[in-house]
């Protein structure tokens, strides 16, 4: 997600509100796991779903390195997983790792995720957040849209393990 932004920020030539990360956890958080799901046109995806703990961390570990590459903020996706009773409706039919992308548990208790998120909101209030220590890139933005997804996949080779 920071290389993402970084990216963003070097093209866009502005600061990024990053919006829409997340992880889809297993219904009850307590297990990681691949499972093999058909998706709406037919094909099968593998799609995995964490565990709880493991989305905390992750949630930490974003909001953290977004900071630090200067991010404006950060939404995650979403409020609250989707309440069973939607489930055999589409898109949830089908697309099975959307019901469960919330930082509350459709029962309303808070996952950690959720605990990350508002440990990291009052760290935001206090004034306690990390200051930007990742340097914005530099991207040509004409050679880069000649094939967005191999120049992506140039950076991601060159920046891993580096932020």
């Amino acid at each position: 997600m920071p290389l993402l932004a970084l990216a963003t920020e070097a093209l866009g030539g502005k600061r990024v509100l990053f919006e829409e990360f997340g992880y889809a956890s297993s219904e009850k958080g307590d297990i990681s796991e691949f499972q093999t799901l058909y998706r709406n046109d037919g094909t099968l995806q593998n799609q995995y779903f964490a565990d709880d703990e493991a989305g905390g961390r992750y949630y930490r570990e974003v909001l953290e390195k977004l900071a630090r590459c200067g991010a404006l903020g950060a939404f995650g996706w979403m409020f609250c997983d989707y309440h069973p009773s939607l489930w055999n409706k589409p898109p949830f039919d089908t697309c099975v790792h959307e019901r469960f992308f919330g930082l509350t548990r459709y029962d309303g208790t808070v996952k950690p995720s959720g605990e990350a998120m508002r440990a990291f909101a009052e760290r935001v209030a206090t004034g306690d957040l990390p200051k930007r220590d990742i340097a914005p890139l530099t991207l040509d933005a004409d050679a880069w849209y000649q094939d967005s997804r191999e120049s992506f996949a140039l950076l991601f080779r060159e920046k891993s393990g580096k932020i």
